[in-house]
């Protein structure tokens, strides 16, 4: 995990606690949870670290990534 993109990292743990926490979450309850989570999501998906990991899979190469 450690050449792995930071951001996508830390949306991965979130989630796995989050499941963890509770394994069926209830969207009224825990929203907070999954709000959380879906806004990490987000960042990683607009990330200037996807476009590094793409860009080197596309060229066979290792990315760099930044944490950004």
């Amino acid at each position: 995990m450690a050449g792995a993109a930071p951001l996508s990292v830390r949306g991965s743990k979130g989630g796995i606690a989050a499941v963890l926490e509770n394994l069926r979450l209830d969207r009224f309850t825990q929203g907070h949870l999954v709000r959380d989570f879906e806004t990490m999501a987000a960042e990683a998906l607009a990330s200037e670290d996807l476009r590094e990991g793409i860009q080197a899979f596309a060229e066979q190469g290792m990315p760099k990534f930044k944490g950004t």
